[in-house]
This record gives structure tokens, sequence and C-alpha cells, in this order.
């Protein structure tokens, strides 16, 4: 091992954000010894300020003092006794403010995981992204984005007759109504009987407790084998039901949910509303899109699932490539591995 890089985690407080942060870090210790501080920096300006504060802070060299810096931002200070960071790593657009004027602050790399727009790649010495618009040396491709493991989880078997639902709820690209919800418990019920298999839930903090009351008076109890209803008990049991479940099957609302689905290794089927027939614009389309096409997940609407032979179209196991992403990071960052 070469020596100590400390690495500073700029996170904007979204556990999926700050799960791809983490799981980069996780998968440099392979490589080099790391010593972790993860500080808030959650930008809180409002949206039409947004641009025009990126144009001034481009302006100035992405210089900025702590003064003005907690005025825009939810960053309150370094740690007491923080040495100076060899890396700084952060995922998600509401990081970048103070990510980038502290990367220049210490003069260090800014490494940022994740869609980078409407930021101009030029504010990242790395992006590390499953979908490329503008070719560029420092922004590394990765077939998926990194997401965090905890060790203590993997202590479960698989059981061939469970199943994971794992369920999302409204977003900017996603809708649903009650009759949505309504055939995905359908489904769910059809699926159980059918394949003699019983179910381990998860809803979050999108679902809502009207979507959850819904599936609860829908799914029949006797196919449950565990459940978290978020908004009665949250409870972060969403990796431990993967690890049992033979087969998991995602609402596509959630990237982070997908991605930690896919690294499972395991067959995921990833589903959405019936008419809504078109996967969502931008970013997050194009990384489906390139997941549906290396046949990593199965893509089906709530009320297809049932009539499908779920098995005919078989998901191929997944390619990890984020060991050669660290080394041309390395390259980048003049690191030695």
């Amino acid at each position: 091992m070469c020596e100590v890089k400390r690495i500073l985690i700029i996170s904007e407080g979204s556990p999926g954000h700050e799960s791809q942060s983490k799981g980069f870090v996780y998968a440099l210790k392979r490589y080099v010894d790391i010593e972790v501080t993860i500080i808030p920096g959650k930008m809180i300006l409002r949206g039409c300020l947004r641009p025009l504060f990126r144009f001034i802070l481009s302006l100035t060299g992405f210089r900025l003092s702590n003064f003005f810096l907690r005025k825009i931002t939810m960053f309150t200070d370094v740690p007491d006794g923080l040495e100076k960071p060899d890396l700084i790593i952060s995922s998600g657009g509401k990081s970048v403010f103070v990510a980038r004027v502290l990367a220049t602050r210490y003069k260090v790399n800014y490494c940022y995981i994740g869609e980078y727009k409407p930021y101009g790649n030029h504010w990242f010495d790395t992006i590390i992204t499953p979908v490329i618009s503008e070719p560029s040396e420092h922004i590394i491709e990765v077939n998926l984005l990194p997401v965090f493991i905890d060790e203590c989880d993997l202590k479960y078997e698989k059981e061939n007759n469970l199943w994971c639902m794992l369920i999302g709820g409204a977003s900017r690209s996603h809708n649903y109504l009650r009759e949505d919800w309504i055939a995905l418990a359908k489904s769910m019920n059809e699926l159980s009987s059918y394949h003699s298999i019983r179910w381990l839930i998860t809803t979050s903090r999108r679902t809502g407790e009207e979507a959850e009351s819904i599936l609860q008076q829908q799914i029949n109890p006797e196919y449950i084998s565990d459940a978290v209803w978020w908004s009665e008990r949250p409870q972060k049991k969403l990796r431990i039901f993967m690890m049992r479940a033979s087969s998991i099957f995602v609402t596509q609302d959630s990237l982070t949910m997908v991605t930690e689905a896919l690294s499972m290794n395991k067959p995921v089927h990833m589903l959405y509303p019936d008419g809504m027939n078109e996967l969502p614009s931008g970013f997050l389309g194009e990384y489906y899109k390139k997941l549906i096409n290396q046949k990593y997940i199965c893509r089906q609407t709530f009320s297809s699932l049932r009539k499908n032979d779920l098995f005919s179209k078989k998901s191929v196991e997944f390619e990890d490539n984020i060991e050669s992403a660290i080394l041309a990071c390395f390259k980048i960052w003049n690191w030695e591995s």
C-alpha cells in the first residue's frame, strides 16, 4: 500500500448520492490506505439564482470566502484539526459549490460522481459517470454508478422462495395514480400464487402514506414474508432484503434503488406504470437505455409483469469496470496504485 490518502466527501444530504461517494471510496480502498471525512455542503439557493452564482463563481476562479459560502450553502466550516485532503469527492448537483470551492482552496483534485450538468465539465478534475455526452479525457465511463455496501449486510444467504420488491414514488419524471398501485399489487399477488414465492417489500421516503395504504390493502398478507412501510416505521432493510432474495423488482423512478439492485448481480426487473412507455428524458433515460441494451435489466409495466414469462428474457451477469475507472483516475491525479 502507498501512503495514507485523506479523502473529503461533501454531502448534500441525499442518501443515494452519499452512497455513490462512499461506494467509490470503498473501491479506492483496494488500492490505497484511506482516511475519510464527510461534511455537509448542500446548496440552498433557489433555482432561479443558481445560474447567476455559477457564472459568478466561474469568474472568481472558484474562490469564495467561508462567509459567502455559508450564505448560499449548508456548509458551516471544516472540522477542527482537519488536515489538507488529498482528494475531494461529491455526488449530486447541490454539493458542487462547496466541493469546488474547497478543492480550489486546498489545490487538490475534485472527483464528481454522476450527472454533472448543468455545470460545465471544467468544474471538475475527474467525472465518474455511466453516460458520456461529451467525450473528454477526464470524464471516465463506468457501467454502473458506485454504491456503498455495508459488509455487515453480506452475511445473509439467498433464499429461492423469496423475491424482493423495491418501491419508490412520485418524482419529477414519474407520477403515479391509484390505479397504478392497484395494478402492481395485483401482479404481485398473481406472481406469488403462480411461482410459490413470498415478497420482501420496502417502500421509500417518496412512496407516501396513500400509496402504502393502497398496497397494504391490495397485497395478500400471506404473500408477504417481511415489509418495510416507510411512512409508518422507517427501517433500512433494503440491502438485507436484496441479499436474501433470488430476484429483485424495482420501480424505475429511483435511480439509486435501480443501481443498488444491479450491484447484487441477481436478475433485476425494472417496473413502470402502464401507459408510460417512453423512458425518462435526459441522463436517467440514457442510463436506463444503456442498461437495457446491455441486457443487465428487464423492463416491464406493472400489469405486463403478471402476463409475461419473467424468465424468457434473462438478464446477463453484470460486468463491473470500476477498477479500470479507478486506474484511469490515478493517472489523472498522479497517484501510485
